[in-house]
């Protein structure tokens, strides 16, 4: 996701500035990048972990660093710190059920 468009990024998401921060610690802490269409796709938590794991498997040099497990939970503290939740399930809405927008 890049910074100078965060603006239509939001929009296609329904999601305010916590859902820009959201997505750039998840990309900063996985050393991964989320293009426009995989954003626009986010809806759930499990959305996030499923497209950030894929990135982490396309990436043969980083094989063996990151478990499913491991990213799920790395995933769902980050949301915690992000959005202030503590317990959300991994198919609750980012926008309806945990307030971003």
């Amino acid at each position: 996701m890049k910074l100078d468009r965060a603006g239509d990024e939001t929009r296609m998401l329904g999601m305010g500035l916590d859902g820009v921060e959201l997505i750039m610690a998840v990309e900063e802490e996985f050393g991964v990048s989320l293009d426009d269409a995989e954003v626009a796709s986010l809806r759930t938590p499990r959305d996030l972990i499923a497209a950030v794991w894929k990135k982490l498997e396309a990436c043969h040099d980083r094989e063996g660093e990151w478990t499913q497990v491991r990213v799920r939970q790395v995933i769902r503290q980050i949301i915690r710190e992000q959005l202030g939740v503590n317990d959300f399930s991994n198919d609750a809405e980012f926008v309806r059920d945990l307030g971003v927008g």
